[in-house]
């Protein structure tokens, strides 16, 4: 239900306000990071304080994570000590959600419980996947301006505005995570070190939220280096690639970073005869016109990604030609469109959400093609005169 604008409400838009500009001013102009924090805060304030009416829901799963959260918040622990204490065991039992409840608490553990307050800062939290995002864009090829641009593009996004404003759930953590261990790979060439530490951390933050999303990166990850370097280095050099790959992956499993039995038990649910249809419903879903009641905020998004779909798969393969960095974003892309494909029992918006963060880049791909191509439309035009 909506909430009134009162003294705590205020301090906490304060907070998030200033913690989102503070992010932004890393990467955006303070200009840039001033508007772009104030218009993505403005919009939750507006939906909180005015057109929240209870309506917008997803399942009972987001109020759901709010009373584990508050249950949490009244064990009154040190939120950096949690995890580490017998009032936290909840969260190692239930490592599924952890992260988010986690989220939460600590939250209420500063301004008191409210479902508003944790999504008060998802905008702010998707300013820090901001950072990642600007240097994949980077790394892509974009000049600084254009990855600037790219970065507003993605933050002022409808999908990223959809998922960041109206409901209390786990999918703005686990897009800034999916970014941030992106961009760790994008690092491989550069710095493998930092690469392994970057991708490592993310990989243990997903096993308290999504526990699935380090085998779909992994094989997104050796498929884009397969790709990339297949023509460009040594036989031997692509066995040794191949044998550290397949070392690390090991690793990941002994440590638990990628959980055997979990695949095991999601390959035991897959429906593998129906994947055609599985993939065509990953990609095209949601459908506006099946959009019900409780899900009518994603009417927008919905719509939009429809009529944009083919440029956005033209954006792809543009994006795709252009580096390790763009193979890494599409191969991602696909491998989760066929992950969900063959699991109809996660099959839904909700969950595509993450993977749909993915096709805005491929999107600002397209749009930047096409400005270059007017641009040396403009120049042959003017200089045959």
């Amino acid at each position: 239900m909506a909430v009134s604008f009162g003294l705590r409400f205020f301090i906490v838009v304060l907070c998030a306000w200033l913690i989102g500009i503070i992010v932004g001013f890393q990467y955006l102009s303070a200009r840039a990071s001033f508007l772009v924090v104030t218009l993505k805060i403005g919009i939750v304030v507006l939906y909180t304080t005015s057109l929240a009416d209870g309506s917008w829901y997803t399942g009972g799963d987001d109020w759901g994570y709010i009373v584990r959260s508050v249950d949490l918040y009244l064990k009154n622990v040190n939120p950096l000590a949690i995890w580490f204490t017998p009032e936290g065991q909840h969260l190692h039992a239930f490592p599924n959600a952890a992260l988010l409840k986690w989220y939460n608490s600590s939250l209420f553990y500063i301004f008191g419980p409210s479902y508003y307050v944790g999504l008060m800062f998802f905008p702010t939290l998707s300013m820090v996947t901001g950072v990642f995002v600007v240097r994949l864009l980077r790394s892509s090829g974009l000049t600084e301006l254009g990855s600037k641009i790219g970065v507003i593009f993605y933050l002022l996004h409808w999908d990223t505005i959809t998922w960041t404003s109206f409901l209390n759930l786990k999918e703005p953590i686990v897009t800034c995570l999916l970014f941030c261990a992106l961009f760790g790979a994008s690092l491989i060439p550069k710095n493998i070190f930092a690469s392994i530490a970057i991708i490592g951390a993310s990989f243990f933050a997903f096993q308290r939220i999504r526990f699935y999303f380090p085998f779909l990166l992994t094989t997104g990850i050796c498929l884009s280096i397969l790709s990339h370097y297949w023509n460009r280095v040594s036989v031997k050099y692509l066995i040794v690639s191949a044998i550290a790959g397949i070392s690390l992956i090991g690793i990941a499993l002994a440590t638990k970073l990628i959980n055997p039995s979990q695949i095991l038990y999601a390959y035991q649910l897959a429906d593998l005869e129906n994947v055609a249809y599985g993939f065509a419903k990953s990609l095209l879903s949601p459908l506006p016109w099946k959009i019900t009641g409780p899900a009518e905020y994603l009417l927008i998004s919905s719509t939009l990604h429809l009529i944009l779909l083919p440029l956005t798969l033209v954006g792809a393969w543009f994006l795709f030609r252009t580096s390790l960095t763009g193979k890494l974003i599409v191969f991602t892309w696909i491998v989760g469109l066929a992950a969900y494909a063959v699991q109809p029992m996660v099959l839904s918006p909700r969950h595509l959400a993450p993977i749909r963060a993915l096709e805005i880049l491929m999107q600002f791909r397209i749009l930047v093609v096409m400005f270059e191509l007017y641009c040396l439309n403009l120049s042959a035009t003017h200089g045959g005169k």
